[in-house]
């Protein structure tokens, strides 16, 4: 198991209020790691989102146009069209009206300029624990503008 698939498999249950706070929130995961994504969509579930999933950013554009996601977490190395192109494009588009939060295991000084580059509303590392990516969806989705160490801008 990596560590970032750790992080995630371990993860705090919630209360029921803040079930309910996100129970209209739909994220869309896109990555190609199927374990990582999983668990990711199981954390998300519990905390009331309503997630879909996509393991290459291949199609992205009809999806986010079909969904109207809250949130988009879109990895950053994957196969085909990287998920930072991908990001860009959708800015570029003007499709994404939602924040657009870049995810990897790269070291963070390569993750913030790669969302800086496609101009993504923020990044998190896939090597955080759960409850620190919880916290910084959470941030995203109240303030559409964080303000901490694990996210950018």
């Amino acid at each position: 198991m990596s560590q970032s698939s750790a992080a995630i498999a371990c993860a705090p249950r919630v209360s029921s209020n803040e079930n309910a706070q996100n129970a209209r929130r739909k994220v869309l995961i896109v990555d190609d790691d199927q374990f990582f994504t999983r668990n990711l969509e199981r954390l998300l579930r519990r905390q009331g989102f309503e997630v879909v999933t996509l393991r290459s950013a291949l199609g992205l554009s009809a999806a986010v146009q079909r969904e109207q996601p809250d949130l988009l977490l879109v990895d950053v190395a994957m196969p085909a069209i990287n998920g930072d192109r991908a990001a860009e494009l959708l800015r570029k588009s003007g499709l994404a009206n939602c924040p657009i939060v870049l995810l990897s295991a790269l070291p963070n000084d390569q993750l913030a300029a790669a969302s800086e580059r496609c101009q993504a509303t923020a990044y998190i590392s896939k090597v955080r624990r759960a409850g620190d990516i919880l916290q910084q969806i959470d941030l995203i989705l109240e303030r559409r503008c964080p303000a901490s160490g694990i996210v950018a801008k």
